[in-house]
Order: C-alpha cells, then structure tokens, then sequence
C-alpha cells in the first residue's frame, strides 16, 4: 500500500470522466453527481480529468501518475469480457499506469457470466487492493468480487445520493398535470414505446419528450406519435424544465433522467429495459417497472398515491467517503445527515 503521509495537505485526484467523447447525455448526470460527490467527500482536493472513452493519451499519464489517487465514476464499465465490450478504452501497456484506480458508483454491463481469465488480469492490476470500490448494485458488487475482490461496497448508483430522506419527504406522491418522458434509442421496442407514449397522452395535459441519446429523436419520429413537446438534448434544457413552475411527473426508460427528475422533487415511474433500474430497485426500491410489464400497471400507478421511499444504504456511502479521506491523511468527515436523528 503506498504511503500516503508524503501527499499535500491539498492533494491531486485523478477523475475518469465517463461523459467525454459520449453520445448518451445520461453520463453527464452521472459525472454530475460524481464531481459533486467528490466535492463532499475531499474538498480540499484538486481535481483533474481523464476520459474513459478515449484512450489515455501522454498528458493523461502523467495527471495519472501526478495523483494522488484516480477514482473513475458511474456507469457500466466492468463486463466480463473486455475484449468484446470495452467501454473503458485502455490499452495493456496502460496498466503500467493506472494503478490502484477506485470505482465509484460503477456497475456491470447486462447480465453475464463471471469475467474470463484476460478480464480478471486487467481488473487485478487496474483496480485497487486495500481502498473500496463502490458499486451502484449488489449484482454488480458480487461479480466483482467473483474477480477476487473483497473489497467492495453497494452504495447504489452515485446519482441517488444526493436524494436523502428530506428530499424524498418533498416529491409528491399523486399525478401531476403535465409528464416528462424520454426512450432508449439503442434499446427500441416500437410496439411498447408506442403504446406508452399514447398512454401518456391520454393521462396527462402535456407530454414532454427529452432527447437524452443521439438517436432519440429519429427513433421518436418513427414512432409517428403527434403532440407531444420536444425538450432540446442538453441536460441544462432538462434541468430548466425540471426546475420549472410546471406541474410534472417523470415516466420513461432512461434511468438517470429519472434520477435526475426525483433530484428535483419531481414523481418518478423508470420502465426499464436492462439490468441496471432493476437491480437497483432491488436493493433500495427505487420506483421501477419493467418496460415489458402491463400498461394497466402503469396507469395504475399514474392514478395511484405513490410517495418517493428509497432505503438507500447510508452507512456504505459513508464508508467509502471515509476511507478515502483516511487514505489521503485527512480528518473525518461528520456522518451523512440522513443517519443523524
């Protein structure tokens, strides 16, 4: 384990970005939360930023080699197989680098099999030993640790946890006026995304469709579903109507735009289309229901009162945050507020 006692009391902190070079606005509500996760956990540090989708060019080696410590965040960058998915672009000769690189709120991608031989020799010598991991879900958590990880916490996704119990007192539990919703375009199902958005139509007086990945609005277009407003694809766009004096819900089958919409105190329907909302909602009841589920269940809920109750586990979050600050030589941070009573 390295000695940290030499580190600056103001010490530099690699952040993989997992938003740069992306064509899902989704990562950047991901790298949201993460940046200000961070900021919470070590506000003393200086952070700097290296792309997971690219890879890491000379100047990202030595920023890498510069830290600290390097703590890549959010999204499905562990698999079983790297050399048929690689969502992280790093080369072998990389690994040189990246060493004792942290996870924080990361998952697996889909359902699999535990990682192969050549998947399990790259995380050894990426991934830290002796610090945490934290991981957005217990499936997840559990393949990493079939990799011979012990050290590995569910903390759920880092976007949730911003929502405490006091936020979640705030969001109303009956249907609004107006509903945003959004559709996967890299996991089509014309037939239910169709009936869903005919639905919401009926339900509500206006219906909202922000275009979170590149290919939304072509596919929306497909659909050939009139009235309904089109939110511009920048996430500044979908905060401005999730700040807005609108009466809103959010339903649709992007995860973290309705993570993003709870964050505002918005009502929350996710339908979702992998295994990423439905192992979440396992473990903290996050309010999901599958995409492939009744639309009888779904206008149930529309009607229904429903009041935001997440059992998100606060006490991983804070040891994750604490052992990072005892690693970098740093005083205790006071509990998360949500335990204080």
């Amino acid at each position: 384990m390295p000695d940290s006692s030499s580190y600056p009391s103001r010490p530099q902190i690699a952040v993989f970005d997992t938003a740069a070079s992306s064509r899902n606005l989704g990562d950047l509500v991901i790298m949201d939360a993460v940046r200000r996760q961070l900021r919470k956990t070590v506000p003393e540090a200086f952070f700097v930023t290296v792309p997971t989708h690219d890879f890491l060019s000379i100047e990202g080696r030595k920023l890498v080699e510069q830290s600290a410590l390097s703590i890549v965040g959010g999204t499905n960058l562990l698999c079983s197989q790297i050399q048929a998915y690689n969502q992280w672009k790093v080369r072998w000769r990389d690994t040189i680098w990246l060493k004792d690189v942290v996870l924080l709120g990361v998952g697996w991608w889909q359902y699999q099999k535990p990682a192969n031989r050549r998947t399990r020799i790259f995380q050894q010598r990426v991934l830290s030993h002796y610090l945490p991991h934290s991981l957005r879900d217990e499936y997840s958590a559990s393949q990493l640790r079939k990799s011979g990880f012990e050290n590995v916490l569910n903390t759920s996704c880092v976007t949730l946890w911003d929502i405490e119990p006091a936020v979640q007192q705030q969001i109303p539990a009956r249907k609004a006026s107006s509903v945003v919703t959004t559709l996967t375009d890299y996991k089509p199902d014309p037939g239910k995304d169709g009936l869903m958005l005919e639905v919401l139509r009926r339900r509500y007086d206006e219906v909202l469709v922000w275009i979170q990945g590149a290919g939304d609005y072509a596919y929306i277009r497909e659909l050939g579903v009139h009235g309904l407003t089109i939110v511009d694809p920048q996430l500044e766009a979908y905060d401005e109507v999730l700040q807005s004096s609108r009466d809103l819900d959010y339903i649709g089958t992007r995860l973290h735009a309705g993570v993003r919409a709870m964050l505002h105190r918005r009502r929350a329907m996710i339908l979702g289309v992998d295994n990423r909302a439905t192992e979440i909602a396992r473990d903290i009841a996050l309010p999901v229901m599958e995409r492939d589920g009744s639309l009888e269940s779904l206008e149930k809920w529309i009607d229904g009162e429903n009041p935001t109750v997440l059992n998100l586990p606060w006490d991983k979050i804070d040891e994750w945050r604490q052992a990072i600050r005892t690693y970098l030589g740093l005083a205790a941070l006071p509990p998360t507020s949500s335990q204080v009573t």
